[in-house]
């Protein structure tokens, strides 16, 4: 074998390895997350859906310069619906939804009463 082929082999299974990777990267992915229970998202997109977790995770290094922070955003921060998130979906949180106000300290409160309410 002259040095040639040997170039030329070398270079046909880089080009191999190239063309192939990806997509036996991409059907192991789809094929592990398709036959997973956890994550709806996962399981009907599975490659997308990957790509959706790997950007949150990337998520605080881009709120740090391009979005919002964790404690700034309307009508709810990301803290306030990571917290509502987790609790609705592992049921994990020991204290019940409601406010976050202490009602025994002074103040003006609303409440809720029927048709007539003793003021």
């Amino acid at each position: 074998m002259s040095i040639d082929t040997i170039v030329l082999f070398i270079l046909l299974a880089i080009a191999l390895l190239i063309i192939l990777v990806p997509p036996i990267l991409f059907w192991h992915v789809w094929r592990a997350d398709r036959r997973q229970q956890e994550h709806a998202v996962l399981r009907n997109f599975p490659v997308l859906g990957k790509m959706r977790y790997i950007l949150e995770n990337m998520g605080p290094e881009l709120r740090q310069y391009l979005f919002l922070n964790n404690n700034e955003g309307k009508p709810f921060s990301r803290n306030e619906y990571k917290t509502a998130v987790l609790s609705g979906k592992y049921q994990s949180r020991i204290l019940g939804f409601g406010s976050e106000r202490n009602f025994e300290e002074a103040g003006f409160y609303v409440t809720n009463c029927n048709i007539k309410c003793n003021t």
